[in-house]
């Protein structure tokens, strides 16, 4: 199929294709009824009604605290991962409480979302399709084997003031030690994993 050709396809499925997003989006939300720091499933339970709006097809992927938790499974800053499956483009959205110098005291939590679509605006992809090198039935295809590369997590999920009690027993500090938490999936599992700078402390996500 000659360039030609396959530029014709392409602007024919692109009328058909309206959903997908094709160009880098951010912007953030007030969440005005919180100012203490939340739970995983808290905290995502704010950002899930957001995310339903711009995709309700969205699937979670990834859960983030580079800051850890306390020891009531609290934190004020989360990440989650998403793939916006209709709208071909992946989402980083962070729940996060603001720290007022003046008040001494946190303020009122933001949500923000950070859209990257699939592939990245300035990826080698996106001129081949404009040049007729690919087509975008091929770009679809290769959007459906992205998404298989990280499995879907499950909603509702264990919460994270489940998960201290065996940290601790695990030996780990919660208190006194600086570490990160974040889920990882091993084979087809999912866990919930607290990294210090030399130890790793796991426990079942689900």
């Amino acid at each position: 199929m000659s360039d030609s050709l396959r530029r014709i396809y392409n602007s024919i499925d692109s009328l058909f294709d309206r959903n997908s997003i094709t160009e880098d989006l951010h912007f953030t939300k007030d969440d005005v009824q919180s100012s203490s720091s939340k739970t995983a499933l808290q905290a995502f339970e704010k950002v899930y009604v957001f995310v339903r709006e711009i995709d309700k097809q969205a699937s979670l992927k990834m859960i983030v605290s580079q800051q850890g938790i306390d020891l009531e499974g609290k934190s004020t800053y989360w990440e989650f991962f998403f793939d916006l499956t209709s709208k071909r483009a992946q989402l980083v959205c962070a729940w996060k409480l603001l720290w007022d110098e003046k008040l001494d005291n946190f303020k009122n939590a933001v949500i923000e979302f950070k859209v990257t679509p699939f592939p990245p605006v300035n990826s080698p992809l996106r001129q081949m399709l404009k040049d007729g090198k690919m087509l975008n039935q091929q770009l679809a295809s290769m959007w459906k084997q992205e998404m298989k590369r990280r499995l879907n997590l499950s909603n509702p999920f264990r919460d994270t003031n489940l998960i201290v009690k065996e940290f601790t027993q695990q030996g780990l500090d919660i208190s006194q030690t600086e570490f990160s938490l974040s889920t990882k999936q091993v084979n087809d599992k999912t866990y919930w994993v607290a990294q210090t700078r030399d130890k790793t402390y796991s426990t079942e996500f689900v």
